[in-house]
């Protein structure tokens, strides 16, 4: 897209480059997300390279059923929540991390978020963050 913009876009008027920026999503203190990188080649190939490493690698470990639907609802005793991917809204990410704290007496080190993503996310992963998604991705 960049070689784009600055070689084929010709312009009387000039050139303009729109830079949105996202802030941070508001999710409780005590939780510490853990963005697991998988790799991916090419962009074809990421729905399936993203569902086999979730099954061989995340499935056995765990025991749960997940569900994800339309309707939202509160569920309690959640300690373990993993994402599959980043969500696209991010209103999700802080409301499903905050089931996490509708029993009184939930130990922070109980808990665990885990979310999955690739080179290809990057978009979703901004809407978390731009700050946080620019180191995530530099890493890869």
């Amino acid at each position: 897209m960049r070689s784009l913009y600055n070689h084929s876009l010709k312009n009387v008027a000039g050139k303009v480059k729109v830079d949105k920026r996202w802030m941070p999503v508001d999710i409780p203190d005590s939780v510490k997300p853990n963005f697991v990188h998988f790799d991916c080649g090419s962009p074809q190939h990421e729905a399936d390279k993203r569902f086999h490493r979730f099954t061989t690698q995340l499935l056995p470990s765990i025991l749960k059923s997940a569900v994800q639907s339309t309707n939202t609802y509160k569920i309690r005793g959640i300690r373990n929540v993993v994402f599959y991917g980043p969500p696209d809204y991010p209103q999700y990410f802080t409301e499903y991390l905050s089931y996490l704290f509708l029993d009184e007496e939930v130990e922070p080190s109980d808990i665990t978020c885990r979310v999955w993503y690739s080179k290809y996310d990057w978009f979703r992963l901004e809407r978390v963050g731009t700050k946080a998604a620019a180191e995530l991705v530099k890493i890869v």
